[in-house]
């Protein structure tokens, strides 16, 4: 019987921890604060049960280190788990939510930073072991209290946009060439895509039948043949079309989740959620690893996806001219405030980008409001000056980027 662990399983084994983290955070980065400190069913609360996985992670890299480098026992901990779990909860009981979210965090970083240091080494089946029994092997022990928060349609609704959110940005990073990419499963990006959007249009049916009719439905597929059918389907399409079909069937998917009661919510053991989480958040996370290893990270990286979407953008413009962009878009704004609108967001990353390369997302602002600010503003300026703030804005964000260390990743939040 083999000790050691080979590749392979190491990568699948990092899979299946981004999983069930992705779709663990969904949920409780997208719930108000108030949900944590709520007694759940099994007698925690909601801030307690992050603050238990952020407390086994952080057992990880000690452990990891005495396998590797001392005499290959795992020490555990001192004490009883019981005990553990106890010190866990009582260590965050006057710590804000936002804080023990970030302990979470950081613990977790440090153990896929480990578990990413396995790949092209043989390492003890124990090391690996203790990475899975505090993650992936832990993570569904706490789905149900994570549900379980989970009160309204509104509360389901931001878990599955929370999730959403990054995989789309994701695939958005990925440039045209890129979604046309194979991924390490043998398909491309951009059926990855068609996948998933599938997928969500099932959910959003079955949903539509709860509400309509009461009726708890299964999806009505086989799932390989309706993947193989989601795959066939890409194929024949643009990665244009791809995306507007993806972006449709989410769009239609959290119409339904909206218009969910509490009791369509809890019914049946959950089962909206269970349809909902598993047709998207829990979904986004069984593709995150799959996705994310193509996504741009180097700022050489970054600078040539930036040049994809800018080149054919800045040409079009070209020929368009500046007459033009005082009559109104088929979005029902001038081009004058489309351009004022992009220049401004370029420049918002000056302040936004030290935020995101330190892994934080900083202050939220308000896009609707400095959108209609800039679009009232659009008007009294001259299209030239528009055209020049637009070059500038972009220049100084190719200016930013370049002077990124060269050698390290840029934070996805970036």
């Amino acid at each position: 019987m083999s000790t050691t662990t080979p590749a392979i399983s190491k990568s699948d084994l990092l899979a299946k921890v981004d999983h069930g983290y992705v779709a663990s955070r969904a949920v409780v980065d997208a719930l108000p604060p108030e949900r944590f400190d709520e007694q759940l069913a099994s007698g925690w609360s909601l801030k307690e049960v992050v603050a238990h996985h952020a407390a086994w992670e952080g057992t990880v890299p000690a452990r990891i280190e005495r396998v590797l480098h001392g005499d290959g026992v795992d020490p555990k901990w001192e004490g009883s788990v019981d005990d553990f779990n106890r010190r866990a909860a009582a260590d965050v009981k006057d710590m804000s939510v936002a804080d023990v979210l970030a302990r979470w965090t950081a613990a977790h970083a440090k153990v896929v930073e480990i578990l990413r240091s396995f790949e092209g080494r043989d390492v003890p089946k124990l090391a690996t072991d203790i990475v899975e029994w505090n993650t992936s092997g832990h993570y569904p022990d706490h789905f149900a209290d994570i549900d379980a928060s989970i009160k309204t349609a509104k509360d389901l609704a931001m878990a599955v946009n929370a999730g959403w959110i990054n995989f789309r940005l994701a695939l958005m990073s990925l440039g045209t060439a890129g979604l046309e990419a194979t991924t390490s499963t043998g398909w491309t990006y951009k059926a990855l895509a068609q996948h998933v959007a599938g997928w969500e249009d099932l959910a959003a049916r079955r949903l539509a039948r709860l509400r309509e009719t009461g009726e708890f439905v299964a999806n009505g597929v086989t799932t390989d043949a309706f993947n193989a059918e989601m795959a066939e389907r890409a194929r024949a399409r643009s990665g244009a079309e791809v995306l507007a079909d993806l972006d449709a069937a989410h769009t239609r998917l959290v119409a339904e989740v909206e218009k969910l009661t509490p009791e369509h919510i809890r019914a049946n053991d959950g089962w909206a959620i269970a349809v909902t989480a598993g047709d998207s958040y829990g979904h986004y996370g069984e593709h995150h690893t799959e996705l994310f290893a193509a996504v741009p990270r180097r700022p050489a990286q970054l600078l040539e996806q930036m040049r994809e979407g800018w080149r054919p953008f800045r040409r079009a413009l070209a020929r368009v001219g500046l007459r033009p962009l005082r009559d109104k878009t088929t979005a029902g704004w001038t081009g004058k405030a489309l351009l004022s609108h992009l220049a401004f967001w370029l420049e918002a990353l000056e302040d936004m980008l030290p935020e995101r390369l330190a892994g934080r997302r900083g202050p939220i602002r308000n896009n609707q409001a400095e959108n209609d600010r800039e679009i009232a503003a659009a008007d009294a300026r001259p299209a030239h000056d528009v055209v020049k703030r637009l070059d500038d804005a972009y220049r100084k964000v190719v200016e930013t980027v370049s002077a990124l260390p060269p050698d390290e990743d840029v934070h996805f939040f970036a």
